[in-house]
């Protein structure tokens, strides 16, 4: 019983959210058109050209395209919703209810994760498919992809938290996957760079969840704790930065 106060709001909110990200069909689809056209794009590679050291281009981006996916989420599907209500005044709307920031933005994340969820069983039979993933592997890459979303839904409510255009936080959406493939060696070698900026790139935690897929051969569990430890610390500093900053829009409001 004593958590009924705080389980009801955001219940109620998840729901909510779950209607109007359902209703919105544009964001969902762009999400949804985001993930799987990489796919495609690498399937398409694949058939066309010959597979070099006997791994597909597929196999060798699965955690690229994992990432792909959860960021769309995190942006478009999480941030963009988020700074639509705080243009709309539905946000200053809401900072007059029992909502709280903690409730709203925890809110969001149920539908969102199960979107996420899903993708995340499309990469596992990916990997099970065009890989030679054992089932330790399999299992590793499951703890990755639950760790890396919920640092990329942070990260979203996190943006949402602060943005104040839709129009703004929608092109960090279509351009922030572009990056995130550029500066974590799926494309473009970390070894080809300058070693400071290839230490930057690195250093971030995008690089750290797509290079876990790449070096799941090689990596020890050490490593993969290192790595699911990190991940974790992210979401969790994330989320909360974004609780702590988070703005109603009331003054816009005014």
């Amino acid at each position: 019983m004593p958590a009924e106060p705080v389980a009801a709001p955001i219940r109620q909110l998840a729901l909510t959210s779950a209607r109007e990200l359902i209703r919105s069909g544009f964001t969902a689809g762009v999400m949804v058109f985001i993930f799987v056209s990489f796919v495609v794009i690498l399937l398409v590679l694949d058939a066309v050209l010959p597979a070099a050291a006997g791994t597909s281009l597929l196999a060798r981006g699965i955690g690229a395209v994992a990432a792909w996916g959860f960021l769309s989420i995190s942006v478009i599907g999480t941030a963009v919703p988020l700074v639509a209500y705080r243009e709309r005044g539905t946000l200053a709307l809401l900072a007059t209810t029992p909502a709280g920031r903690r409730n709203l933005l925890v809110g969001q994340l149920p539908v969102r994760a199960a979107i996420a969820a899903i993708e995340g069983l499309i990469v596992l039979m990916l990997m099970a498919v065009v890989g030679e993933s054992t089932p330790l592997m399999l299992i590793a890459a499951a703890v990755t992809l639950l760790c890396g979303a919920a640092m990329f839904l942070a990260l979203g409510l996190l943006i949402g938290a602060r943005g104040t255009n839709v129009d703004a936080v929608m092109q960090i959406g279509l351009l922030a996957p572009v990056v995130l493939i550029a500066t974590s060696g799926a494309v473009i070698p970390l070894t080809i760079l300058p070693d400071w900026l290839a230490a930057v790139f690195r250093a971030l935690p995008t690089t750290w969840f797509v290079t876990a897929f790449d070096s799941a051969e090689q990596q020890s569990w050490t490593d993969a704790l290192a790595v699911w430890g990190g991940l974790t610390a992210v979401a969790v500093a994330a989320l909360l930065v974004a609780i702590r900053l988070f703005d109603w829009g009331v003054e816009k409001a005014r």
